[in-house]
Parts: C-alpha cells; sequence; structure tokens
C-alpha cells in the first residue's frame, strides 16, 4: 500500500512517489521542502512538489508498474469519478490543466511552522508597497536569506521578485509560472508577486489586474492567511484601477476593502484598510470633491489617531498634511492653520525621520500661509521655529526646511518694507517654488506637494 510522506526525510532521490497529479513519479532530487521528479507515465520533467504542502504517497515498483497501466490505486469514490470523467487515458497529456492537484490542508496547518507563517507575513507586508523601492528591495534581500535558511519554497518566489529587479523579467516570470500552473498553496503568492512586477516594473496594469482578479478564485488555496491574501490582492487591484485612469471603479474595490475588513485584528490588515481610505481620499480630492474628501482624511485621524505603531502614526500624519492642504485649496485658511499647528503639537515629539519629514511639511505650510495673508510676522516666527528645530539636523530631507524658512523669512523682510506692497506679488511667485518639497509622497502617485497650487 502506498505510504504517506509527511516529512521531507521520508524521501530521497531514487524513490518513486505519487504526485498531486497522480502521476507516479521517480525523485531527483530533494531541495529543502521541494521534490523533483521525473513522470514514469510520460516522461514529463522537471515535476515540482512541495512536502507539507502537496499530498505524495511512496509507491513500491510494482505499484508504480499498476498506476502506469491501470490509473492511480486506491482512490476515494469522488477521485475516482473525477479521474474515470477525464478520459480513458488521463495521463496520454500532461495534466495540470485537465486534473485539479491533490493538497494536503490538514498536513499543511499542521506544518505551518511559526517561523515560516512570520516570513509569509513579511512577504505580505513588502509586498504592500513599491518594488522600486530601495527600502523594500532591501527588504526582500534579507527575507530571502531566511527563506532559504527555513528551507522554505518561498525562498523561489522572492528571488523572483528579485530577478525583475535587476530586469530579468523572463527568468522572473518563470519562476513565478511554476507555482501559478501547478495550483498549491503557493500560487496566491506567486499571483501578487508577478501582479506587483506587472505594476511596479512593467507599468502593464491590464495584465496585473488578471493576476488580481485570479486570487480571489483561490480561495481553497489560501491557508491560515487567508484575509491577508484577499484584502492585499484587492488593495492592489484598486491601485492597478486607479493608474489605468478607472477611478471610479478603484473606489468600488476601496470600499470593498474598507467594509469587508473594517475591523482589522491585525497591524496589517489595519495598515490595508488605512491605504484604501487614504487612495480613496485622495481620488475624491483630485476630482474636486474636497469635502468628501477632508471627511475622509477627518475619519482616518480618528479612526488610527490614538495607535502608536510607527506605520500608522504616519498615515495619521499624512492625512493631516492632505487635510490641510485640501482646506488652503478651498480657501479655508485658518482651518488650514489649525491643521497644521495639530499635527505639529501631535508629532514634534516623535524622532523618526518619516515623522519629522511630515511635521516639517506642517510647518512650511503654516509659514506659507501665514505669508500669503500677510501676516509677517507670524509667518517670520514659524519660520524661525523651523531654523531652531531642524537647524542641526544632518539628513537632507529635513535640512531642506531650513533652506525654504530662511527663504521665506527673507521675502517677508523686503515685502515688510515695501509699504505699497508692491513686491508681494514678486515674491509670491517664489512659493509655488517653497511648496514643492522633497519628500516621497504616502502613496505613490498622490504626492500634493509636488504641483500644489502651481497654477
Amino acid at each position: 500500500m502506498p505510504t504517506d510522506i509527511l516529512n521531507i526525510e521520508d524521501i530521497k532521490p531514487g524513490d518513486i512517489y505519487e504526485d498531486i497529479f497522480y502521476h507516479p513519479c521517480l525523485c531527483l532530487s530533494v531541495t529543502g521542502d521541494e521534490v523533483m521528479g521525473i513522470s514514469l507515465v510520460d516522461g514529463s520533467c522537471p515535476r515540482f512538489s512541495a512536502v507539507g504542502l502537496d499530498y505524495l504517497r511512496k509507491l513500491r515498483i510494482e505499484e508504480a508498474w499498476i498506476w502506469r497501466m491501470k490509473g492511480p490505486q486506491p482512490l476515494s469514490e469522488d477521485e475516482l469519478e473525477r479521474i474515470q470523467s477525464i478520459a480513458n487515458k488521463w495521463w496520454s497529456e500532461r495534466s495540470y490543466n485537465k486534473i485539479e492537484p491533490r493538497l494536503n490542508k490538514e498536513l499543511y496547518i499542521k506544518n505551518a511552522k511559526p517561523e515560516k507563517i512570520g516570513i509569509k507575513k513579511e512577504f505580505f507586508k513588502l509586498l504592500s508597497d513599491d518594488l522600486i523601492r530601495k527600502e523594500t528591495i532591501s527588504g526582500f534581500e534579507k527575507l530571502l536569506v531566511k527563506a532559504r535558511a527555513a528551507n522554505y519554497s518561498i525562498a523561489l518566489i522572492l528571488e523572483a521578485i528579485l530577478l525583475a529587479n535587476e530586469y530579468d523579467i523572463v527568468e522572473s516570470f518563470k519562476k513565478l509560472a511554476f507555482f501559478i500552473n501547478k495550483k498549491s498553496f503557493m500560487t496566491p503568492f506567486a499571483l501578487l508577486a508577478r501582479g506587483r512586477i506587472y505594476c511596479d516594473k512593467l507599468c502593464n496594469y491590464e495584465n496585473a489586474l488578471i493576476d488580481f482578479n485570479t486570487i480571489n478564485t483561490m480561495e481553497d488555496y489560501m491557508g491560515d492567511l487567508k484575509e491577508w491574501i484577499l484584502i492585499l490582492g484587492l488593495y492592489l487591484k484598486g491601485n492597478a484601477l486607479y493608474y489605468l485612469g478607472k477611478m471610479k471603479e478603484a473606489i468600488v474595490i476601496f470600499d470593498e476593502v474598507i467594509e469587508n475588513f473594517g475591523e482589522g485584528k491585525e497591524l496589517f490588515l489595519d495598515l490595508m484598510i488605512g491605504n484604501a481610505m487614504f487612495r480613496k481620499a485622495t481620488i475624491l480630492d483630485k476630482g474636486g470633491k474636497k469635502y468628501e474628501a477632508i471627511n475622509l482624511y477627518n475619519d482616518l485621524i480618528v479612526k488610527f489617531g490614538n495607535r502608536d505603531e510607527i506605520s500608522l502614526v504616519e498615515l495619521t500624519a499624512w492625512s493631516f498634511i492632505y487635510k490641510g492642504i485640501s482646506l488652503d485649496t478651498i480657501e479655508c485658511k485658518k482651518e488650514a492653520i489649525d491643521t497644521f499647528s495639530e499635527l505639529i503639537i501631535r508629532f514634534s515629539d516623535h524622532e523618526e525621520v518619516c515623522i519629522l519629514e511630515l511635521v516639517g511639511i506642517a510647518f512650511i505650510q503654516k509659514c506659507i500661509i501665514l505669508y500669503e495673508m500677510r501676516m509677517l510676522d507670524d509667518s517670520d516666527k514659524v519660520a524661525n521655529e523651523v531654523i531652531k528645530r531642524f537647524g542641526r539636523r544632518k539628513k537632507s530631507t529635513l535640512k531642506q526646511f531650513v533652506n525654504k524658512a530662511l527663504a521665506l523669512k527673507l521675502s517677508a523682510s523686503v515685502c515688510n518694507d515695501d509699504s505699497k506692497g508692491s513686491c508681494y506679488s514678486k515674491h509670491i511667485i517664489n512659493l509655488f517654488q517653497l511648496k514643492s518639497i522633497s519628500i516621497r509622497p504616502r502613496l505613490e502617485g498622490t504626492n500634493p506637494l509636488s504641483s500644489y497650487r502651481a497654477g
């Protein structure tokens, strides 16, 4: 009788086994938890399987012959009916598109070791960010070391992402196609990775949408991270629609994220919900629906304003920034000043550079609005505070605020000496440059500081 292969120690090169497509195979190599073999039915090779994910059985040589001549034995009634309905010779062609693979779900859950779950969660966190960022790629490189040490098949997907970063797209997609074609617990991971590569490396959002849509049909292959896979797939689908200019459809998807996962149980889920709310708000903002956008920024501030996780602190601070800019755009200048002031009060004590950058933005925006309102003394006081806070900072993204504050002080001093204000219109042109700040936007394609009021 066939015996189940439960651990990687149960199989070695030279053994004969039944793979997830019922083929008797000769094992050629064992790497980590991956088994590679050649079919003794049709000679197809390589045939990969993952111990602990796929249902594998060890066969004797005489059993392999029976499998070859009569088909797999013994089967449950459901399995037997499915096999017999395919063809008289179910092995006449490679059966990837003919037979659904057998996945050992109970064994998968049993073998879901904490370190492997941790690697997968870290994978999702990194994949939710832009692949064009150096920090993201560095994170994938570090995670690959962990994945290889754990002998885990997700290392192959990480290798594919890093190949894509070097623009070896063909080889990258070959690696991912293995997981996508064979349908296993790693297929959703590969689809997410390929969809992200389509978006970030190839700007092929149509193909990315195909992959993200396919993920929704694979709930049986999601295991214990179903919520993580579904929410990331939906969010990335919304992003792809955004870049295709299909804003109404994108909002529908972001609403689905917000409504279906509205009470996130983990930080990652909360961050995806927050990003969906934020992206929706920026779409409304760009579409001229300023008041709706401001209300959504307020909802974000209320929902996450008391959280102390740095990713949610950053999200809250960005919501203040966008809210303040939107208020300024609709000429609610006092409210805009109050918004930037609240951000400064809340987050000035943080030492993380990403938060201090947003505090600096708030200072400069407040200073500029006061300048525009010709409250030059107040503007000068804010500029002095910027110089005091950031004057000794070495980070270039922080030092830029000092330069902008000094430029504002110079403009204000010139205009203070001009009783008729004739120079005001000349110097205010410089504000368009002052409002442009070199900070990576909260989400790619949503930076309001690059063209804010420049026309």
